[in-house]
């Protein structure tokens, strides 16, 4: 503010009222003596009292001298506090908005951190970086680049700044640290805020988020560089008048300096500011002279008139102030309220009114009216808070519900603070209303469809498991506690193929999750597929698996459904056991013999390999039926079954195709080893005896006819024909016995023991 000098006008008085002196001294000497007594001692009087006069006004207006650079530098002052403190608040106000959107944006990536801090630093060219570190380690930042060896800082390896971040977490609240060097370079002010999540209905601390404000930038753009002022700022860390000082000299904090002090205040702490004159108070300087009335008044007009010229500036700066601060809360759907606890007066911000839904032309904020704003329900604990915080001092932080004038429900968090008197006693309550009707609807709906996906989950004989695309698993269902043995506090966050893959199979379902990486694509996806899973017991079992997919924030998750294959497996190998196996004996059925003997005849005749074809049925089996009854002719057969496959390989076929008939396929073998064969198996029976039910025991001999592929038997059909009319020969010559048939035998082959020419008939 320039500084007032002498007028000429002043000057003009000045020599007016010395022309009147003179002209009354003249006078007065012409007079009688006794007048002129009278006339000095009034004129001492009157020039005394004008001296005393004058000596008052001169110093009046040294006092007003004085008091205008005061003006001046407060006025200059309080431009750059409150540039300071817009330019801070806006800042911090960004930190505490993306901490709530880190809270709620769980599975948060590099991607999506960059994308969501690129906007925040374009729109505040201030911030310079914005970090978050989860358990104390910074996990993200963005920029990348000139900020790489902050990656993984553990914050505890750092003894200054853990202590603040340690602060930030005990506290819950906003801390500003700085200005202080670097990692990365440079020196910035460091704003931290706790992230804060709800967790199986616990709240806790999920991290830190960190911003870096350009020091420089932020005293440049304040004006503070510009000043003609000599100006210093103290609190470092935020502390305000106990903080270090951090820029200009010390001294101007010295109270000899007399300089002028302003707080500068934000969310998290608070700065002062201190300012003199370039070159100090100037009381060298004599003041201008006012020797009259009008002259005064003149003096006191044009200081009057700087005066208000500098508080319309300074009111405007206030109001550009406080209206970005209306459209910052505006932005950010945060009132702020004051209540006055001596005459309980309230005061809203005009976000506030918005909030409530009210206009505040017409709705004056009371204890009680306001009371009525608040949900039924949610009254009784917040009316708890309030007269606790009034009796204690404790502020308190509460979500809670709103009845807006229109009858709407809205969602808000409330937090507040006390301020307390000089005698501890709490004088006003601060506090702020953040309307999260959009965070609480989303997060209603999403805990409705966890909680239903969660229904479905119990309620799924299947077992449901979703993974990420690191293999790990982020879903496990009651039925996949219960199916593979591990619980789900065991399962969450294991690598599913580790835990229930067998290891011959882990290498091929490593490289399947490689290209589900990659692609969100894979040999199981879409598709329902058969494979092996392991139980926590190490037990192996088949399970029908099914797989989708999807996509969320550039990343792909696998959603499966898993369903114990045993019982079906049981369930098929018993139905083909069904249709493949005589009941009775465990023996091939006449349809699946039929199959396995054209394999065998077409390989056979293909490589031209010799294969012999033996039938045989018991003998007398009626009578035996008709003795010992149907369970005894049962016994009979199985024991014939099990006596024939003693002596079979595990190449040759057997089958029952007949009530009592059976016949045996011998891949590879000539006639010569099919007669030995089925005499060795004559005979095995023969000397054996079948214990029946009931203790009885029976002895039986079989009957055998036996047929080779040659060129006259070149079918199936044809064998099986020739071997059937041979064991009627050997039935028609006196049973117990083995007969080839005719068209097989060459005329150097010797007869088997008990072997007759065959007779049709």
């Amino acid at each position: 503010m320039p500084l007032p000098g002498h007028d000429k006008r002043s000057n003009g008085l000045s020599k007016g009222c010395c022309s009147w002196t003179i002209r009354t001294l003249q006078k007065a000497f012409s007079t009688s003596r006794t007048m002129k007594k009278q006339f000095l001692k009034k004129f001492v009087l009157l020039a005394t009292g004008l001296l005393l006069l004058d000596i008052f006004l001169q110093y009046q207006l040294f006092i007003q001298y004085k008091n205008n650079q005061i003006v001046a530098v407060s006025l200059h002052l309080a431009e750059i506090r409150a540039r300071l403190e817009t330019r801070m608040t806006s800042s911090l106000l960004l930190l505490t908005g993306t901490a709530n959107y880190i809270a709620l944006t769980p599975g948060l990536t590099q991607a999506s951190f960059d994308q969501y801090a690129h906007r925040i630093l374009h729109h505040n060219p201030l911030l310079t970086n914005l970090a978050f570190a989860e358990n104390f380690k910074v996990k993200f930042v963005f920029p990348i680049t000139a900020n790489e060896p902050i990656l993984g800082l553990d914050y505890r390896s750092l003894p200054r700044q853990w202590d603040q971040v340690r602060q930030v977490v005990e506290t819950g609240q906003l801390l500003v640290t700085g200005p202080l060097e670097l990692v990365q370079g440079g020196t910035g002010l460091i704003g931290r805020v706790p992230v804060r999540v709800e967790q199986q209905g616990a709240e806790r601390v999920l991290g830190i988020v960190s911003a870096v404000i350009d020091m420089d930038k932020l005293l440049a753009e304040s004006g503070l560089n510009d000043s003609h002022l000599a100006i210093a700022l103290r609190g470092v860390d935020g502390l305000g008048a106990a903080g270090a000082v951090f820029r200009g000299s010390s001294d101007l904090f010295s109270p000899e300096q007399e300089s002028v002090l302003l707080d500068v205040t934000f969310p998290g702490g608070s700065w002062q500011l201190a300012g003199l004159p370039e070159h100090g108070w100037l009381t060298s300087t004599a003041p201008p002279f006012a020797f009259t009335v009008h002259g005064l008044l003149l003096l006191l007009g044009g200081a009057l008139a700087i005066g208000m010229f500098k508080s319309t500036q300074n009111n405007h700066q206030i109001e550009t102030i406080r209206q970005s601060l209306t459209e910052a809360q505006a932005i950010a759907h945060l009132g702020s309220w004051q209540v006055d606890f001596k005459d309980e007066s309230i005061w809203w911000s005009e976000e506030s009114y918005r909030i409530f839904g009210v206009s505040p032309s017409s709705f004056q904020p009371s204890l009680s009216n306001c009371h009525d704003l608040l949900h039924p329900d949610d009254r009784p604990r917040l009316q708890a808070l309030f007269d606790q915080a009034r009796t204690s001092g404790q502020g308190y932080e509460l979500d809670h519900r709103i009845i807006q004038a229109d009858g709407s429900l809205r969602h808000v968090h409330s937090r507040s603070q006390v301020e307390l008197d000089e005698n501890g006693k709490p004088r006003h309550m601060t506090g702020t209303i953040l309307d999260i009707t959009e965070q609480k609807l989303v997060e209603l709906a999403l805990r409705a469809s966890e909680e239903m996906n969660q229904a479905m989950a119990e309620a799924s004989l299947d077992a449901l498991i979703t993974i990420d695309s690191a293999d790990r698993i982020l879903f496990w269902s009651p039925a996949a506690e219960k199916m593979f043995g591990w619980s789900k506090q065991e399962a969450l966050q294991r690598k599913l193929h580790e835990l229930i893959v067998p290891e011959q199979f882990r290498t091929k379902a490593q490289e399947g999750i490689a290209r589900f990486v990659s692609s969100g694509q894979g040999p199981l996806i879409n598709h329902v597929r058969e494979m092996t899973a392991l139980r926590k017991d190490g037990s192996c079992f088949p399970v029908d698996l099914s797989v989708a997919a999807f996509s969320l924030d550039n990343n792909y998750y696998a959603h499966g459904s898993l369903r114990d294959a045993t019982e079906r497996k049981a369930t098929e190998e018993n139905l083909q056991w069904l249709a493949t196996t005589d009941g009775l004996t465990g023996l091939l059925n006449r349809r699946r013999f039929m199959e396995l003997a054209e394999q065998a005849f077409q390989r056979a005749s293909r490589y031209r390999n010799p294969m012999t074809l033996i039938m045989f049925d018991a003998d007398r089996f009626k009578t035996i039926n008709d003795t010992f009854g149907h369970d005894g002719g049962d016994e009979i057969l199985k024991a014939l079954a099990r006596e024939a496959t003693a002596v079979l390989r595990e190449v040759d076929i057997i089958g029952r195709i007949g009530g009592e008939e059976f016949t045996i396929v011998l891949p590879q073998t000539g006639l010569k080893g099919g007669l030995q064969l089925a005499e060795r198996l004559r005979q095995r029976i023969a000397e054996n005896t079948v214990n029946l039910p009931n203790g009885r025991s029976a002895r039986i001999t079989i009957s055998l006819g036996v047929a080779e592929l040659s060129q006259e038997l070149n079918s199936l059909d044809e064998l099986i024909k020739a071997a059937d009319i041979a064991l009627y020969q050997a039935k028609e010559n006196g049973r117990n016995r083995v007969v080839t048939a005719p068209v097989l035998r060459d005329e150097g082959d010797a007869k088997q023991p008990g072997e007759k020419q065959p007779q049709k008939g």
